[in-house]
């Protein structure tokens, strides 16, 4: 679960403070069904068969249960169900079948994206259909295709600092995504050094890496005159090697291995995506080649 109680709390907050009708233009029956499957979920009263008959006696017949009261049912448990679930909820809220005025519609969507930021999540507005959705900004696709990888090969410590990025990027500390996305490489750079019986002491992430290349007979300047794809493949190579001279700058100014001027400006979760993405499809390239070339 990535929006913790606490994130939940504070939408949940928002909707009551500004006395936000959750339902909108339905009555809570016709809400809550467009979510949940509300004849399978039980009643509180053992006299009726089902929530829907429940929420239909409280809520339209008598209304005598409080306007939130559907943020502290257990049923539907808010504070506690998958993010899914959670996320369909608000943007349910955000339907125009549910509101009509764009006003209210847009402050609620900035409102509960301010809140979502943290968490990774944003609640987009669909293309083609009416309504809203959510996507996760977090997702990194090379480095879930890390994960899959290192589960396999078993390097414990690689693992911790791709754990460790994930768990930054949901918590926003860009700084700390940037400083371990180039420790990342450095650590795929010697492990591949020292498995291949070569010298991995080189502290400069520069020469770590063009000593990997060389060992892996991936250098620019080991490139084949014969082979027609010798410039484009001179190009690409030479374009990883600035991706990670530009991480190195960019630690060295923002990330957490250098000092930093307290008059220094922070980079956003969209910088920090773009390094983690970058710098885990090097690491992946160099691991994946290290474990198909044999040595």
């Amino acid at each position: 679960m990535k929006i913790t109680d606490s994130t939940r709390k504070d939408i949940i907050y928002f909707i009551k403070y500004e006395k936000v009708s959750w339902p909108g233009r339905l009555n809570p029956v016709d809400f809550l069904d467009r979510i949940f499957d509300l004849d399978k979920l039980p009643s509180e009263d053992s006299r009726l068969p089902s929530a829907r008959s429940d929420i239909y006696k409280h809520c339209i017949q008598f209304h005598n249960w409080d306007d939130d009261w559907v943020f502290y049912d257990e049923r539907f448990n808010l504070i506690g169900c998958d993010d899914t679930i959670f996320l369909k909820f608000i943007c349910e809220m955000l339907h125009p079948v549910v509101r009509t005025n764009s006003r209210e519609v847009n402050r609620l969507h900035q409102e509960f994206n301010k809140h979502l930021q943290v968490t990774g999540f944003e609640i987009i507005k669909k293309n083609h259909l009416p309504g809203y959705g959510f996507i996760d900004r977090n997702q990194v696709p090379s480095l879930n295709s890390m994960r899959e990888t290192f589960q396999e090969i078993g390097s414990e410590y690689i693992k911790k600092q791709i754990d460790r990025i994930y768990s930054d990027l949901n918590k926003g500390e860009v700084d700390r995504v940037i400083g371990t996305a180039k420790e990342l490489i450095e650590t795929c750079c010697k492990s591949i050094l020292e498995e291949r019986g070569k010298d991995s002491q080189n502290g400069n992430i520069m020469n770590l890496l063009k000593c990997t290349l060389k060992v892996l007979n991936l250098a620019p300047e080991d490139t084949p005159e014969q082979a027609k794809a010798k410039e484009p493949i001179k190009k690409l190579l030479n374009a990883l090697l600035n991706i990670v001279q530009n991480i190195a700058e960019l630690r060295n100014h923002y990330g957490t291995g250098h000092g930093r001027q307290a008059s220094a400006k922070g980079l956003q979760l969209r910088h920090a995506k773009l390094v983690a993405g970058a710098a885990s499809t090097l690491a992946l390239f160099l691991m994946d080649t290290h474990e198909e070339r044999p040595f």
